[in-house]
């Protein structure tokens, strides 16, 4: 059996993959990203993979700008109650006999209630007098504070926690609730108990990792209303601090304490592994992508962001001790963390506003020009947002197969000469492929285009092609035939290129065959020589999948045995 390789293992791949590969597939390797890339994973990809929403990002850099001791919510996994009995025991084990006051809901004016009320206030849950069956109908959270924090600082901020989360209204319902507070441990704890049955709408509670109401949220909450209080607590999920370890499940803890040994955490599969390594790595860019908004502003918060994303890329886990730098509070952090968060929003609403105006330029080669200037933004903005994955296609580490000019030196007449005639070459050629030859001729005005841009090109020839043979009143085409076509004019336009290239350099045909190669191989990417050098029956050009709005950029790889391609669908 194959061995599930280890989550340092790939994240040793995910940190040397290119940027432009989204988490996954960088952990994955190249050589599965093109495959995948190359049949049909784009709406995968529009997710960045691994994406992070907003908050859990703003609390992830929080907690490295200011480490601090970690948010402490535990759901009791078997503490609720089913009925009024049920209820009213709990509620006299968790006010000692009523030794600890019990208080009602902030909707309930936090006034002091007894464990005689259960019946009262099981009936206003919806809970059967007897056992019926079925799961409980409230859910029993404690939420812990740091040794050392003021009592009342914290029974304020555990209960702020419990108005946020089921009083506000802000997860779909409201749910009704009473809390305990007890400083009888080293830490400070309030128990809040939930009815589960909506107030409202009459929403069933969920705790889940996909829900409104996530695990995380619960102690993301914690961090935010503590910081009210003077409270620094640090609410990151443990992959944001780079813990790659599965979590020890309740029951093997109560197996372990039974047989009195030492609980294990289950192994990674496969699966696991690559899901935990991709979102490790969507943390460490976001880091990286925070440093580089500090930049030279705050030099020793970036290198501090910096030094976080290498930490966990190197499958060790961040401290939450506080070192030197440590002297922001949480709510100082989380607002420098907003304060990054905007200038990103910014960027990426500025590229937005300049791609709808590209659609606003009629004049193709200018509307071309204007696209390789937005892109040339968009490569100085990729470090900025490094995990946005689109946008990294922009950088130099992506490159296009196609759009790739001749530019010659201008003090060589030789070299000028032979550029001019393949660009009118090229003209001739978009004529006949239904291009507009202006427009195709400032595509490729360089020598290389990154993947971003050439995608961009590739949308516009898409449309070109389209509007020309409109007015030609040509019949409808199919797109994929539209795609064999573009892939034909390329295979066409890279041969045009390449022998104005051997020409310039060469004007007396003076050089060797394998220099000339040489020559060749220096204007094509790896893949397309291999398909110089390597002609198999059929179109050549149809075995370089240039990208296309609908298709990632790729080079699909040689075809395989149906069993081959069958065991690999499996092993993924």
């Amino acid at each position: 059996m194959t061995a599930v390789a280890s989550v340092p293992e790939l994240l040793r791949r995910g940190a040397a993959a290119p940027p432009h590969l989204s988490p996954v597939d960088a952990v994955m390797g190249e050589d599965w990203a093109r495959l995948r890339l190359g049949r049909g994973a784009a709406a995968r990809e529009g997710q960045g993979g691994a994406g992070l929403s907003g908050r859990r990002r703003r609390a992830a850099i929080a907690g490295v700008l200011s480490p601090s001791p970690q948010a402490m919510v535990k759901l009791i996994g078997t503490g609720g109650a089913r009925n009024a009995r049920g209820l009213g025991a709990q509620m006299n084990y968790l006010g000692r006999s009523g030794a600890v006051a019990l208080r009602a809901s902030e909707s309930g004016f936090g006034v002091e209630i007894t464990a005689g009320e259960a019946s009262r206030i099981a009936a206003d849950w919806g809970m059967p007098e007897a056992d019926r069956g079925g799961p409980d109908r409230t859910s029993h959270f404690v939420v812990s504070f740091p040794r050392g924090t003021d009592p009342e600082a914290a029974e304020r901020a555990g209960r702020a926690w419990a108005a946020e989360l089921f009083d506000s209204g802000a997860y779909g319902d409201r749910w009704d609730y009473y809390t305990a507070f007890h400083t009888d441990t080293a830490y400070p704890h309030i128990h809040v108990v939930v009815g589960r049955r909506g107030l409202d709408e009459g929403t069933w509670l969920r705790i889940s990792s996909w829900g409104a109401i996530s695990f995380d949220r619960l102690r993301e909450v914690q961090v935010e209303v503590a910081a009210r209080e003077g409270i620094a607590l640090t609410g990151t999920a443990r992959l944001a601090r780079g813990v790659h370890a599965r979590p020890v499940p309740d029951g093997e803890y109560r197996r372990a304490r039974a047989e009195g040994r030492d609980p294990v955490a289950p192994e990674h599969s496969a699966a696991s592994a690559i899901s935990t390594a991709a979102a490790i790595l969507g943390y460490a860019r976001a880091y990286q992508g925070a440093a580089a908004i500090l930049g030279k502003d705050d030099t020793d918060r970036a290198r501090q962001l910096e030094a976080a994303a290498a930490t966990i890329l190197e499958g060790r886990a961040l401290t939450s001790e506080r070192d030197a730098l440590a002297d922001l509070t949480t709510k100082e952090a989380l607002a420098m963390t907003r304060t990054i968060e905007a200038k990103q929003d910014e960027a990426r609403e500025n590229f937005a506003r300049l791609d709808q105006t590209v659609g606003e330029i009629l004049d193709a080669a200018t509307r071309s020009g204007f696209i390789r200037r937005i892109a040339e933004l968009k490569a100085e903005a990729a470090p900025l947002l490094r995990e946005n994955t689109p946008l990294q296609r922009y950088g130099a580490e992506a490159a296009h197969p196609d759009y790739r000019g001749f530019v010659p030196d201008p003090g060589d007449p030789a070299a000028v000469a032979a550029r001019a005639e393949a660009d009118a070459r090229l003209a001739r050629l978009a004529e006949r492929f239904d291009l507009d030859p202006a427009a195709s001729v400032a595509r490729h005005g360089a020598e290389r285009v990154s993947l971003g841009l050439g995608q961009d090109y590739r949308t516009q020839e898409i449309i070109e092609r389209q509007l020309r043979r409109d007015a030609l009143d040509k019949p409808y085409e199919r797109p994929e035939v539209t795609n064999d076509q573009l892939l034909a004019f390329h295979a066409e336009a890279r041969a045009i290129y390449r022998e104005a290239e051997i020409r310039g350099r060469d004007p007396a045909g003076e050089l060797s065959r394998d220099r000339q190669e040489a020559v060749r191989d220096a204007a094509t990417s790896p893949s397309q020589r291999r398909e110089d050098r390597a002609p198999t029956r059929g179109d050549n050009a149809r075995n370089i999948e240039p990208p296309t709005p609908s298709r990632e950029a790729s080079t699909e790889p040689p075809a395989r045995p149906v069993r081959a391609r069958d065991d690999d669908e499996r092993s993924r």
